[in-house]
């Protein structure tokens, strides 16, 4: 596995654990994450999943502790109403690509957005 880091460290890196918090709507939300750490001079070196993956897991839980909807929840709706995504966007006044990005599971939508989604979704 080479990723550009120095010979010294590519020789002692060791799988780490633990647990990192992450600020989301005004509240903190804590979950695991794994890195690598060279045993010989402590640098920490992540993946590219290692770095998204605890993000996305962060607000997974968020959402689903508070109750927003999720991913394909969003994307049912808006295929329900026949809207692509940029249309959607329009009608919300969100920037472009917001809505990729809640169908993704990569931001999470504000409470206001939630709610005038699931408005929507009893008419």
């Amino acid at each position: 596995m080479s990723t550009g880091r120095s010979h010294v460290c590519a020789d002692h890196l060791q799988a780490v654990e633990r647990v990192r918090d992450f600020p989301i709507h005004g509240t903190t939300v804590s979950v695991r994450e794994e890195l690598y750490r060279c045993a010989v001079c402590g640098e920490e070196e992540y993946s590219f999943e290692q770095v998204v993956a605890p993000e996305r897991r962060a607000s997974a839980l968020y959402r689903e502790q508070n109750r927003f909807l999720g991913p394909d929840e969003i994307a049912a709706l808006r295929r329900r109403w026949g809207l692509s995504q940029a249309r959607l966007e329009d009608a919300l006044g969100v920037g472009r690509k917001t809505v990729a990005r809640w169908e993704a599971g990569r931001v999470l939508q504000s409470r206001a957005l939630d709610n005038l989604l699931r408005a929507g979704a009893r008419w």
